[in-house]
């Protein structure tokens, strides 16, 4: 299970005890509220955590990528300018 996968699968849970609660009840029990708006809130930070992980990699991927491209430009230009080249019958 990755990452991704656990959060959200913790995201799931706290949709569905949210949406098992009343909320709308005048006579919810403070516990009930407390309990709701610090899941709430644990969501959020994991989630905006998860999301920030996922942008470092996804700059990282980007890094790569640029890397890989000017090292392919230069192993080309390098290979077109060779005197060694098999020439054409």
């Amino acid at each position: 299970m990755t990452l991704t996968d656990l959060h959200t699968s913790a995201a799931r849970r706290a949709i569905t005890e949210v949406n098992a609660i009343d909320i709308t009840d005048p006579d919810l029990p403070r516990t009930t509220v407390v309990t709701i708006t610090t899941r709430v809130k644990e969501l959020l930070d994991m989630l905006a955590t998860h999301a920030e992980r996922q942008q470092v990699a996804i700059d990282t991927l980007h890094g790569d990528k640029t890397r890989l491209e000017t090292e392919l430009r230069n192993l080309r230009s390098e290979l077109a300018s060779r005197d060694d080249r098999p020439t054409a019958a």
